[in-house]
């Protein structure tokens, strides 16, 4: 038995009356201000609501990766992580770790596939194997949704063991959106992931008018411009080949095979 003087019983007092005070808003500032111990009390109180403004307190204490509150937030029987169509394994998926994501998942309410399997692109953008592997294990999940975006962003960041992973499932496109993949990595010089896309029967480096070449050379990209010129599909006219290889040349100090370039005196 705990012997409480008059002075404590006077401090508990206070606080409790200070709750009084507070208003769900306060709730909310202390779940995304890194105040674990503030939301744990506040919540033990029972007086204010989690589920403000249909649940987006969660949403927001993973957007700010707070592990610790979104698991006192989870023991609220009133708190709902599904809503916001997901918000929260969405959010996870962009701004908070894998420990963050399993919490999540783990909640039957969850369904990682919401909004088209937004989670797994935002996974993928991130270069983040294990998450996506995590979410890989939901069969509600769809790695090739809106028309292959994973795969798109996963070239994108260069995130070749990533690009691997979703390649493994047969229905994963690398040339959907009439390659956008390979033209996004060239562009952005992820010479490693053109390799990898290059092996890939379905990719056609030559889409577009030649645009993975012609982005790479006018950003200056030589090994990505090296790789591409080895292809056999990619075949400039002599006009488009002799302007991307005087560019690189002159801006960038590249000196290409003497068997790919044209002779100086070539027209223009």
């Amino acid at each position: 038995m705990i012997n409480r003087t008059p002075k404590d019983t006077q401090t508990v007092l206070s606080v409790d009356g200070l709750t009084d005070w507070l208003t769900d808003y306060d709730l909310y500032l202390a779940a995304t201000d890194h105040k674990t111990r503030s939301v744990r009390y506040l919540l033990s109180r029972g007086k204010l609501d989690p589920t403000m403004h249909h649940n987006y307190v969660i949403g927001q204490a993973v957007y700010c990766n707070e592990y610790q509150i979104v698991k006192f937030l989870l023991a609220d029987p009133r708190v709902d992580p599904s809503a916001w169509n997901n918000l929260a394994i969405r959010n996870a998926m962009m701004h908070s770790g894998n420990q963050m994501a399993r919490l999540l998942m783990a909640d039957p309410r969850v369904d990682p596939s919401a909004k088209d399997n937004e989670a797994i692109i935002n996974a993928a953008s991130r270069g983040n194997c294990d998450l996506v592997m995590h979410l890989l294990e939901d069969p509600r999940v769809d790695p090739s949704a809106r028309d292959d975006k994973a795969i798109i962003n996963a070239a994108l960041g260069g995130h070749c063991d990533l690009a691997r992973l979703l390649l493994m499932y047969p229905h994963v496109d690398p040339s959907t959106q009439d390659n956008e993949a390979i033209i996004s990595a060239s562009l952005s010089g992820k010479h490693e992931m053109v390799r990898l896309l290059l092996s890939d029967p379905r990719v056609d480096p030559s889409a577009r008018y030649q645009a993975a070449i012609k982005g790479a050379s006018l950003r200056g990209h030589v090994q990505t411009v090296k790789l591409l010129l080895a292809d056999p599909r990619v075949d400039l006219s002599a006009q488009d080949q002799a302007a991307h290889e005087n560019h690189i040349t002159d801006q960038y100090g590249l000196l290409l095979p003497e068997s790919t370039r044209f002779p100086q005196d070539s027209p223009v």
